[in-house]
């Protein structure tokens, strides 16, 4: 379900950060205002914010979202292959989860409930402040993907969309093949 592989379409993956609007055939993860908005003709995945509900990660929001939401989004990208862009706010476990639900989800022909998943739980509260396995840093499916997300940063400019697609698209090869190799991230 959530394996990578190597014909991962060509996105450019764009970092920044103060994006707020979602043009056409756009995908911000982390990023813009609200879920729903008419406002934006693209699709700003968002767990912060007035119109996001209460939700402790942008995993949790699009695997709790329901018929409607899925409607919405699919109005504004009808499939993986009407993404242009993807802009994100930073290389986290949530950005790289929330990614892969999301385009799994978009072509999927049904529902995809994901509500009581281990890894959705693990990577919510990590994004909560709650770490599950942080006492051992090399068996943490966590701090090895943010570890490997910060490896290159100060030597890359996080301006070049080459740059940013290779660091994405390296942890989302990390995080498939954690997932793949353990169901239950809190195992090791």
């Amino acid at each position: 379900m959530f394996a990578f592989n190597n014909a991962w379409p060509l996105f450019t993956f764009e970092f920044n950060p103060s994006q707020r609007d979602a043009p056409a055939g756009s995908l911000l993860i982390g990023l813009g205002d609200g879920n729903d908005t008419e406002s934006h003709k693209g699709v700003a995945l968002n767990n912060k914010g007035y119109r996001a509900g209460h939700y402790n990660s942008v995993s949790e929001l699009v695997a709790n979202a329901d018929d409607r939401q899925w409607s919405i989004w699919r109005s504004k990208l009808s499939s993986v292959q009407g993404i242009q862009r993807i802009v994100i706010e930073d290389f986290s476990l949530d950005t790289c989860f929330t990614l892969l639900l999301f385009l799994n989800h978009l072509d999927a022909a049904g529902s995809l409930s994901l509500s009581a998943h281990p890894w959705l739980e693990y990577v919510t509260a990590w994004e909560s402040g709650i770490y599950l396995d942080g006492d051992d840093t090399t068996r943490s499916a966590a701090c090895l993907l943010s570890a490997l997300a910060h490896s290159s940063l100060c030597e890359q400019s996080m301006d070049d969309t080459v740059v940013v697609r290779h660091n994405m698209l390296a942890c989302l090869r990390l995080l498939s093949d954690m997932m793949i190799a353990n169901p239950d991230p809190t195992a090791g």
